[in-house]
Order: structure tokens, then C-alpha cells, then sequence
């Protein structure tokens, strides 16, 4: 009798957990989801920034971290005491320093300026930190920066077909060897954009199975219907190719705002070491100022500012590639990207798994609860509860399946039991 209490309590705790798993997974849309900041997002862990900074009466030591190979800037060997760390004394007071990455088009500015010791000693301040770095382009960053390699998705049904791929944007895209990001990133959108924008419509079910040189030809034959995500998925496919990290990214409105979702991509460019707002299915291929392409959110922010946006020029494609005033573009496409949005950042793994819908891959999904996107709100902000609705709801489910299974072994040895005994 006692066993059978335990089988009992041990199923009514089962449907509650599979209540609420199921709760979790179909109305939490958080459960998938890991709110992260801005520098989490957009901070590149190649890209030269200060990773610590240390100072004293004689000096103010910066220890570099990122890509350090091939400086070029205007500091004396003395201020290098090796290759990632750089060292200044109160003599080079409110000097204008530049460094420059290899490979980047923009350099970066900074100055140091040195209190007076005795006043800011007086004023009550240690003299840790008796300096001022002032910079809009060098980054102070303790924490372990992600990659751009980290978000870049890369379909597994892709793979196969990568080295075509290379071929065709060699032979028929012209993409060269020596090209930078945003060269490489025009050349794809004035082959794709012709073949894609007269096929602009609701897809079939059977264009998400296709690998993109079967979508690009079937889209030159005019024999599909493609939308913001196949064509998103699409230009992913090709840049990545190419060697430029391509991130999926969609929208939803936030409050009393109500937009459908629209899926449009970011592309990681080298030159500039930042992340480029891109969007294929509106012919954009980047948005940017007279010092560099905009990404999402930077373009998001100053929509909603109000502010005049005349000094933006956004290259698109409609018969040629060309460049437009943002101040151009209609009305609507303002109203949506300046909205209260939450923003999608897709996972690579997700995205990856999506094209796999083996059982084997459920079961793995299930057994590792990992987070399918990262959003990024600047209204509002969200915890991981659900998130962990959602996995410990899932191994607890796991664990009462176990010890089900060994309940259920131990009653039917006792019936076994039961039945010998009474022969």
C-alpha cells in the first residue's frame, strides 16, 4: 500500500511538472530567450580595447586586449612595455594618441589627462585613480568579450554545398580575394537583389528544405515565393561563404505598439570591426553615417530620438546600387523601425537545429534546455525566470520518468513475488 501511495503522489507530481513545462515552452516566449546589454551584443573581442588600467604618482599603465598584431599609431617605443601593454607618464598630459588596428579603415583616438596630484589628494581621492582617459573609440572592458565567429550561423544542409558556393561567388557574385566587408557586402546585393525582388511573396513549405544555390535557381527560373526570412536566410548563406560572421535578427513590437515580426540580418565587417544593420528584403544594405554603417540598434535609437536624420544615407538596391538620404525612405518604414521594438538575436545552434527535425534532435533539444535567442529591449527588461521554468521543469520531468520506471520494476517483482508465494 505503501508503494502504491508513492506511485500515486509520484504521477500527480508528473502531470504538474508536465503542466508546467508545457506552460513554460508554449505561452513563456522568454523561456527561450537571455536578455543581453549592448556591449554583449556589439563589443567584439577582436576589436583593441583596454582590458585593465592601473596608475601611481609616476605613471598610468593600460594593459591592451584584442587584436595586438600589426599596430600601427603614433605612441613612442616608450610608452610600449610590450606588445598589450602600454605605459604613460604626467609628461604626456592631454597628448592625442591614435592607434590603428590592421586591417581597419578608422583609427583609434584617445588622450590622457593627469590631475594635479597635490589637488586631488586634497579633494579626498586616492591616487589610484588620478587620471582621465578620454576616448569615444577606445573601449574599457574587464569582462571576457564574445566573438563575432560566436553568432555566425551556418545551416548543417549548408555545408555540404559551401564549397560550390565559394565557386559561384568567385565566378558569377565576382567577389575577389583582397575584398573588404562592405565591398563584398555590395557585390552580393547587386547579384541577389534582381533575382529576389520579383519573387517577393508567401513561400510553400517546400522552399525552407532547399539549400540556397538550389533557392537562387529555382528564384532565377521565377518558380518560388520568398519572404524576409528565406531571403534573410539566404543572404546569411552567401556572406558567411564569403567570410563575413552574418547573424539573423527579427522584431516584435513592444507595448501598444503592434508590428509583425520582420526578419532582416547583421553582417560582422572587418574594416570597421563593428556590425552592420542589413535588409535584404527591403533592398538595404546598410544604413550609415559619413564614418561608418549604423547597426540595429544605433539606427533604432536615433529613429526614436526624433532627431534629424539628414545625415544618414542608406545604399540600397532597386535598379542599381545606389545611395539615398534616409529622409527619402517612406514614411512607414520610419514609423516601424523608430516603434518600441524588442529584438531578436538568433543563436547559431538554434538556428542550426531548426533544420533538423530528426526525433534524435528533439530528444538533444529537450535534454539540453539552452537558450534558442538573445533579445535586447532598450523599454523593458526581463528576467530568466522562465528560462528556468522551463529546465528545471524538464529534468525534473526526466528524473520522475527514472524513478517511474524503477517504481514500476519494483511492483511488478512484488506481484511476482505475490503470485509465487501463493503457489
Amino acid at each position: 500500500m505503501r508503494l502504491n501511495r508513492v506511485i500515486v503522489i509520484l504521477l500527480l507530481s508528473t502531470l504538474i511538472l508536465t503542466a508546467l513545462n508545457w506552460y513554460a515552452r508554449k505561452k513563456l516566449p522568454d523561456s527561450y530567450a537571455v536578455q543581453l546589454s549592448y556591449n554583449e551584443l556589439y563589443l567584439d573581442q577582436e576589436v583593441l580595447h583596454i582590458k585593465s588600467a592601473q596608475s601611481s604618482e609616476q605613471n598610468l599603465v593600460m594593459e591592451l586586449a584584442g587584436d595586438t598584431a600589426g599596430l600601427s599609431s603614433n605612441l613612442s617605443p616608450s610608452h610600449f612595455t610590450d606588445n598589450s601593454t602600454l605605459s604613460f607618464t604626467p609628461n604626456d598630459h592631454e597628448q592625442l594618441f591614435w592607434i590603428k588596428q590592421k586591417g581597419r579603415i578608422d583609427s583609434i583616438h584617445f588622450s590622457v589627462n593627469f590631475s594635479g596630484v597635490s589637488a586631488y589628494k586634497a579633494a579626498g581621492n586616492s591616487l589610484g585613480s588620478n587620471f582621465e582617459l578620454n576616448s569615444s573609440s577606445l573601449v574599457f572592458s574587464e569582462a571576457r568579450l564574445s566573438s563575432h565567429h560566436d553568432w555566425a550561423f551556418d545551416f548543417a544542409y549548408i555545408k555540404p554545398q559551401k564549397r560550390e558556393m565559394l565557386v559561384y561567388l568567385a565566378d558569377s557574385v565576382g567577389i575577389d580575394a583582397d575584398d573588404q566587408g562592405l565591398e563584398i557586402l555590395r557585390k552580393i546585393y547587386a547579384h541577389l537583389m534582381p533575382v529576389v525582388q520579383p519573387n517577393l511573396g508567401v513561400p510553400a513549405d517546400s522552399v525552407s528544405g532547399k539549400t540556397p544555390l538550389e533557392l537562387l535557381g529555382l528564384l532565377k527560373a521565377r518558380k518560388v515565393k520568398v519572404w524576409c526570412g528565406n531571403i534573410s536566410t539566404l543572404l546569411g548563406a552567401m556572406t558567411d561563404a564569403a567570410g563575413l560572421s552574418t547573424r539573423l535578427i527579427s522584431t516584435e513590437g513592444y507595448g501598444s505598439f503592434s508590428y509583425p515580426v520582420h526578419a532582416f540580418n547583421e553582417v560582422y565587417l572587418p574594416e570597421y570591426g563593428s556590425w552592420a544593420y542589413t535588409d535584404p528584403t527591403n533592398g538595404i544594405a546598410f544604413i550609415g553615417t559619413a564614418d561608418k554603417p549604423l547597426n540595429t540598434i544605433g539606427l533604432n535609437r536615433i529613429l526614436r530620438s526624433g532627431i534629424s536624420t539628414e545625415h544618414l544615407n542608406a545604399v540600397t538596391f532597386k535598379d542599381s546600387i545606389r545611395s539615398l538620404s534616409l529622409d527619402s525612405f517612406p514614411a512607414i518604414f520610419k514609423s516601424y523601425f523608430a516603434a518600441p521594438q524588442r529584438f531578436r538575436f538568433y543563436y547559431p545552434r538554434y538556428l542550426q537545429e531548426q533544420s533538423d527535425l530528426s526525433v534524435g534532435s528533439r530528444i538533444r533539444k529537450f535534454l539540453r534546455p539552452s537558450y534558442n535567442f538573445a533579445f535586447y529591449s532598450d523599454d523593458v527588461h526581463y528576467g530568466t525566470g522562465s528560462f528556468w521554468l522551463r529546465a528545471i521543469t524538464g529534468y525534473l520531468l526526466i528524473g520522475a520518468v527514472f524513478i517511474g520506471l524503477f517504481l514500476l520494476g519494483v511492483k511488478l517483482g512484488s506481484i511476482g513475488k505475490t503470485k509465487r508465494s501463493d503457489q
